[in-house]
């Protein structure tokens, strides 16, 4: 209870914090790029996540900036923040990584409203690695695959390339809690925009990555 109500505090006095200059100038900047009224997306990514031996996805917050929120800053300090969260600090604890070796970056975009799917995929077969595919989590709106709300569970399934001529034939795992039971979340003209997309992210980071020779290389999507 103790550390917890330190880490708030400690929160609460980067979201009250004021930004050097330099930077509060540069967050102005990348404002001014969006459409007015347009909302951002600000999605956390810090330094320790997907280490070897530790995999820190879904500890850090992201948060939509809102046109009627101000100044893009109160955001991306709130996304800054949350590298202290209780969760994000036992964990990094456990796995003895060095709380001031953390660092985080922030990624803005374009928030679009009234999305239809948002998900998680890697580009390539967790399950069985004899077969190329990919493994997809896709879940209804904004009802978060990342950090589901209680009791939520998405679309969880492998595409693979197990077809008598190598095509791709899908294999749910389960289906999500926010869809009538057998509904999948996306339609198939969705998941084969989505399947060619992750061809070409693939190939483009194995070149790359001087990743061509190994068969465990994979991308992790959002």
């Amino acid at each position: 209870a103790v550390r917890e109500k330190a880490l708030k505090a400690l929160r609460k006095k980067i979201e009250k914090a004021d930004v050097p200059s330099a930077i509060a100038a540069k967050i102005e900047r990348v404002h001014a790029g969006f459409p007015v009224g347009r909302g951002i997306r600000c999605r956390s990514s810090t330094n320790n996540e997907d280490l070897v031996g530790f995999s820190g996805a879904g500890l850090y917050d992201s948060y939509t900036h809102r046109a009627d929120e101000g100044p893009l800053v109160k955001s991306i300090k709130q996304v800054w923040a949350s590298l202290w969260t209780l969760r994000a600090f036992d964990e990094r604890e456990f796995y003895r990584v060095d709380h001031f070796t953390a660092a985080m970056g922030v990624l803005c975009h374009p928030n679009e409203s009234d999305e239809q799917a948002n998900g998680v995929a890697i580009t390539r077969n967790i399950y069985d690695p004899n077969w190329p595919g990919f493994y997809i989590n896709a879940q209804v709106g904004e009802s978060l695959v990342t950090n589901p709300d209680a009791g939520a569970v998405p679309d969880e399934f492998l595409v693979s390339a197990i077809g008598p001529n190598g095509e791709y034939e899908i294999q749910y795992i389960r289906h999500s809690s926010e869809r009538e039971p057998g509904q999948s979340v996306l339609s198939d003209a969705h998941l084969a925009e989505l399947l060619d997309a992750m061809e070409r992210i693939q190939e483009h980071f194995r070149v790359l990555y001087k990743a061509t020779g190994d068969a465990t290389f994979a991308m992790d999507i959002e």
